[in-house]
Formats: C-alpha cells, structure tokens, sequence
C-alpha cells in the first residue's frame, strides 16, 4: 500500500511539473530559429527582480516568441541510475524540497549559506514559497528521524531564465531558521570558464551527483535511502555534438555544463533535479559546480546529463544572499583551519621582518 501511494504521488507531481516545464529526459527542447534568436537578443533587456511577477512576464514573452514547450521533463523526477547508496551524512550539503508539511520528495536543492539553498528554477516555479519545506539532515526517501524540516519563506527565480530551454534553470530558496548545523554550507566557484579552454572548465574532472529521484528512467522504483554516483565532465562542444542527433537538437549554452559517461549508465533521472553536482578539491573538499537540470532519457548511452554552471552566476549570489555569507565568508566556515593557518604564517611573517 505505501509503494502504491508513492507511486500515485509520483505520478501526480510528474503531471503537475510537466505542464510548467522540467527536467527532459525524453523529448528535447525546441524552438524555431528564429523564435530562439530573437529571445536571445532580448535577454539583455530582461531587468533583475525576484519577483514571480517578472518572472511570468518573461515567460509570457517566450511563449509569444515561438518557443514549445517540453512535453516531458528530468526536474520534478529524477534520481541517480546505476548509482550507489550514499553513506549517512556523507553528502552534508543535499537537501530535498518536498510540498509543505508532506514527506513526498519531488526535488533536491543544495545549502549554500545559513538560510538559502540553491536549486533548479523548473522544480519550484509551479508553487508559491508557502507551499513548500525543505528536509536537511536527511538520509532515507521516507521520513527519516534525523531529517529537519524547514519551511521555505522565498523564492528567488534567475531574471534570465527561459523555462523551454532551460536558461539559467536555477533558484534561490530562502528558509525562516537556519538550516546549520543538521545540514554543512557547500563551498562556491571563485573563477570562471572559458568553453575555448577546456581545462577552465573542469573537463576531465569527476563529479559527485546525489539524489532521492527514479532508479531509471522507464519505471517508478524509488530508492530508499539517498543516491550518489561520480561521473565525468564532458567537453561543451562534445555535449553538443552528441545532442546534435536529435531533431530538433537542444541548445548547449555556455553557461550549462555537460557530464556523463558514454558507456556506463551512471546518471541523475526523474526526481534529482536541482541536486548537486560536487567536484573535489585537492585537500578533500567539496565545489558545488552544477545543479542538475535536464537530459534525454536516463544513463541512455550516448547522452549526458546537463547541469546549470554555478561558475556563470555565482557572482551573483552575493547580491542575493546576505553579506556575511558570501563565497569567502563560506570558505572560511568550512575550513578555519586555513585562516589560522594564514594568520599564524602572517604573524611569524611580520615577526621576522
């Protein structure tokens, strides 16, 4: 009875993030040329406002450029195929998004300061910030006894997001009480990428993916504790070529990034949008680098998964988020050990001299 209930639960969320517009695992994005150029065009005119107000005024304006929307999407439903059961608390920073005072989870997002978490913009545009709560500290799909519930107070949607090609697909959540310590605050890009210059962009680099979305793309098998798999990131170029198949074929934009394996299966799916995806650094730590936003099909060999850049936005984030949290601000919470460190060595420094 409750896998049936998960099941209808599933489904409804499926149909309801569909007609918005979510995450494609099936039918690509299209759009005439023309239609596409002239949206492109008008995207520097776009003002920058949090309100769902503007937001629906550019989606009108997309709508009246010829731009069709996706029949099918990866947003509200994805998971990691082929993946492993993370460990407990080994993936600190996840969080999901789930319908207020409900346990269904629909979505992930990643905690980015105190009180904001960053996601996909197709997972939440079809609700208001009243009807949803984010869970931290969480490991099992069900309710999970160390999982805690914050509700979310505001939503802050890109101003140059397009929803039918999944422009700059991504979200600030704002919560009314912290969400440290059951969840850790997830480090930030400091440099950009130039797609002319692979190594900027973190080709050949392995990423961490994790979510609560479908074991695979053609059923309705839900996990039940938490998901990770680690995947490669792909050239820009190469992404595009392989979508190029595709009639009529999405557009890769540079401030999307591509990762998958050719070969293997390993992939996010229905139910892991607005995820992370990690990349590490030398001394063990965690980058948030992408948000998991759409693909065509789940771990179909041949295809990636296409994530959100943060690196192409994050220097926005502090105009968003307060101050005191910004990407430094973060680096420091997560390792003090490295502030002490510079401060000792300044000290000897200036001693010596």
């Amino acid at each position: 009875m409750a896998r049936l209930v998960c099941t209808v639960l599933l489904v409804t969320a499926l149909l309801r993030t569909t007609v918005q517009g979510t995450r494609v695992r099936q039918q690509p994005p299209s759009a005439s040329t023309q239609g596409r150029s002239a949206l492109l065009n008008d995207l520097s005119a776009v003002p920058i406002e949090d309100s769902h107000d503007a937001f629906e005024l550019d989606l009108r304006t997309a709508e009246e450029l010829g731009i069709d929307e996706l029949t099918q999407t990866r947003g509200s439903l994805t998971r990691i195929t082929f993946g492993l059961d993370a460990a407990p608390g080994e993936i600190p920073w996840i969080a999901a998004i789930v319908l207020r005072g409900q346990d269904f989870v629909f979505c992930s997002a990643t905690v980015i300061s105190e009180f904001w978490l960053l996601t996909a913009a197709h997972c939440i545009r079809p609700y208001k910030a009243s009807e949803l709560d984010v869970l931290v500290g969480k490991y099992s799909r069900d309710a999970d006894p160390n999982e805690v519930r914050r509700q979310v107070t505001d939503i802050r949607i890109h101003p140059q997001n397009v929803p039918f090609i999944y422009l700059y697909d991504v979200a600030l959540l704002r919560v009314q009480q912290s969400l440290v310590p059951a969840a850790q605050i997830v480090d930030l890009p400091v440099s950009g990428c130039t797609i002319t210059d692979p190594a900027t962009c973190l080709v050949g680099r392995t990423g961490l993916v994790a979510g609560w979305g479908l074991l695979q793309g053609d059923t309705f098998e839900l996990p039940t504790v938490l998901q990770k798999g680690e995947i490669p990131i792909i050239d820009n170029r190469n992404c595009a070529r392989r979508f190029g198949r595709l009639q009529p074929p999405p557009q890769i934009y540079d401030s999307m990034l591509c990762a998958g394996d050719e070969f293997d299966s390993v992939d996010t799916c229905q139910g892991d949008s607005g995820g992370p995806l990690l990349v590490a650094s030398e001394d063990g730590s965690y980058t948030l680098e992408g948000v998991v936003s759409f693909g065509y099909g789940c771990g179909r060999p041949g295809y990636y998964g296409v994530y959100q850049r943060v690196a192409s936005f994050s220097h926005l984030l502090p105009q968003a988020v307060p101050y005191k949290y910004n990407s430094f601000s973060v680096f420091l919470h997560n390792h003090p050990s490295r502030l002490i460190a510079a401060v000792t060595s300044w000290i000897a420094a200036e001693m010596a001299s």
